[in-house]
């Protein structure tokens, strides 16, 4: 391990730059290959896990994880490569054990011009939304689905861009069983036509086909071994004035996640904003229906997702009001989500000298309503489509606002109403919650002043969260302090004075100091971490507790 981590820190704190040959002609030649730069970025997380029975922290039988990866591109005229090196010896906890080992995990070739970009290797990519197609990678997730195989993207006039996929999806260190196909298209009506091209109303269209191939090894039951994912979109603007939809169908494919249904699926995704002076307001609608599509019928957790599953819910920071976070339902939900934002002009008397922020967003989270066919063995049912389950997934009303009183000082207080549903979702830390209803309050200020001309910054928060359910209520405080332009400090806080069970009233105590300058920097910390869920876009890795002194180290070149 230690070698591997002194290789890693090297390659990525280091700089290279190769001197770029002229190529006035944008062509693909031997000129345009053999001089150009490299760079990429480095980033290594540790941690040394110390046992501490109080809060029955986990540890790890190497006593300590890394995970680290280096990503190196070079380019070079119409010409790109590059490869990214993972490393984890062991993973951190929380991490799949399947991840415990090093090596590449992505490497490329592209080539482009004005019309026509093509990539061998590995690739992300998203069609639409998302409905159809999303590979990409989420590092504190522990999520990479990016695919192994041929990209093409192609212009063939203003207005038209075309895109076509095939490959393998990334498996840990290994790849899917299944092959993922794809074609996608998006026309831009007012560039294709110039007698729109000054028209105030832009209108976008665009439609995508993507199919995964697995063989059926099943000996009880008969799978389809192509299985068709079909979505349609618009996007309309004029003015301030925003809408995206987009509706997508998938036909039967039975899996684990559905346990086996028959049933085909569909979703429908709906946003629309619009923004003016002081204001502005968005509004969205989401309906899911048995859409989970992965490389692997049997795959689970977020393992192979071809498809993205957007969250329509706000997506919080803070570290109470993401306690309980809201994982989306693969099998099925209905979901709205509303958003105001005003900005109360400077020199009134709510507005003050600098004015005043106030943002108001509210989500609810439904399931969909079921008729099952009763056959046992197809798994099948009905479901309107636009009505509504009565099993409630998901409430969240929040109200923030955001101040500033000075030119060194700025408020903003959050209150939040959150309910959520654990009866579809992974259980929480204890196992005995089903539904989990909390207020939340929180202040956050920031000072900035300077001294001997050199500025400084201060960061206080303080939060709070109760609930009869669960763990109880929980205050936090974060304080943080940048001590020079490169050096900073902070120290995190949060008790769980409110557990039914008075000896799990721990108290979880950590801090950190850290160094950054140019484009790396260091920090180390340490101290007890509560356990949770850490989420990104309504997918979400639970993190165990633990105790310990941590490690990171980043750097791009």
């Amino acid at each position: 391990m230690i070698r591997r981590l002194l290789l890693l820190s090297c390659l990525g704190l280091g700089t290279f730059n190769l001197s770029a040959q002229n190529n006035t002609s944008g062509g693909f030649n031997a000129g345009s290959i053999t001089g150009g730069q490299l760079h990429g970025d480095f980033l290594l997380d540790a941690q040394y896990y110390v046992k501490d029975e109080s809060i029955n922290a986990q540890e790890l039988p190497q006593g300590a994880g890394m995970n680290a990866y280096g990503n190196f591109n070079y380019s070079a005229g119409n010409f790109k490569a590059g490869m990214r090196l993972e490393s984890y010896e062991p993973a951190l906890l929380g991490f799949d054990r399947r991840y415990d080992q090093t090596g590449v995990t992505f490497r490329y070739a592209q080539y482009f011009n004005d019309q026509l970009d093509i990539t061998v290797g590995n690739f992300y990519e998203q069609f639409g939304n998302g409905l159809t197609l999303r590979a990409y990678w989420e590092w504190y997730l522990g999520l990479d689905n990016n695919i192994d195989g041929i990209r093409v993207h192609y212009k063939p006039i203003p207005g038209i861009f075309l895109k076509g996929i095939i490959g393998r999806q990334r498996f840990y260190f290994d790849q899917s069983p299944g092959v993922v196909r794809g074609l996608d298209g998006e026309f831009s009506i007012n560039d294709i036509f110039t007698s729109l091209n000054a028209a105030k109303t832009r209108v976008i269209i665009g439609g995508s086909l993507v199919s995964r191939y697995q063989e059926d090894r099943n000996s009880t039951l008969i799978l389809p071994q192509n299985v068709a994912n079909f979505a349609g979109r618009i996007n309309l603007s004029r003015g301030g004035f925003n809408l995206n939809a987009e509706y997508a169908y998938k036909v039967n494919d039975p899996s684990t996640i559905n346990q086996n249904s028959y049933n085909e699926g569909d979703a429908l995704l709906v946003n629309a904003s619009f923004t003016g002076n002081n204001f502005g307001a968005s509004i969205g609608m989401k309906r899911w229906d048995n859409m989970d599509f992965r490389s692997d019928r049997a795959a689970t957790g977020f393992d192979l997702f071809i498809n993205y599953q957007p969250a329509l819910t706000r997506q919080h920071t803070y570290r109470l009001s993401s306690l309980y976070s809201y994982p989306t339902v693969p099998q099925g939900e209905m979901a709205f989500q509303a958003d105001i934002f005003y900005n109360i002009k400077r020199g009134t008397l709510l507005g003050g000298k600098y004015g005043t922020n106030i943002a108001i967003n509210t989500s609810f989270v439904n399931d969909i309503s079921r008729t099952p066919s009763g056959d046992s063995i197809r798994n099948e049912y009905q479901s309107n489509f636009f009505e509504i389950g009565d099993d409630v997934f998901y409430r969240d009303v929040n109200v923030e606002i955001t101040k500033k009183v000075s030119k060194k000082m700025k408020f903003t207080a959050s209150v939040i109403r959150q309910i959520v549903n654990y009866v579809f979702q992974p259980a929480t830390l204890t196992g005995d919650a089903i539904k989990v209803k909390s207020w939340i309050g929180i202040v956050e200020g920031t000072y900035s002043y300077k001294v001997n001309n050199k500025r400084y910054t201060s960061r206080l928060e303080l939060q709070h969260l109760s609930t009869k359910q669960d763990f109880g209520d929980w205050f936090t405080g974060l304080f943080e302090q940048t001590l020079t332009s490169h050096w900073f400090i902070n120290a995190l806080g949060e008790y769980n004075y409110g557990n039914p069970n008075a000896e799990r009233r721990n108290l979880y105590l950590s801090g950190a100091v850290g160094y950054r300058k140019d484009t790396y920097s260091i920090k180390v910390g340490g101290g007890r971490q509560r356990g949770g869920f850490l989420c990104v876009g309504g997918i979400c890795r639970p993190v165990p507790e633990n105790t310990g002194v941590t490690l990171t180290l980043a750097s791009s070149f």
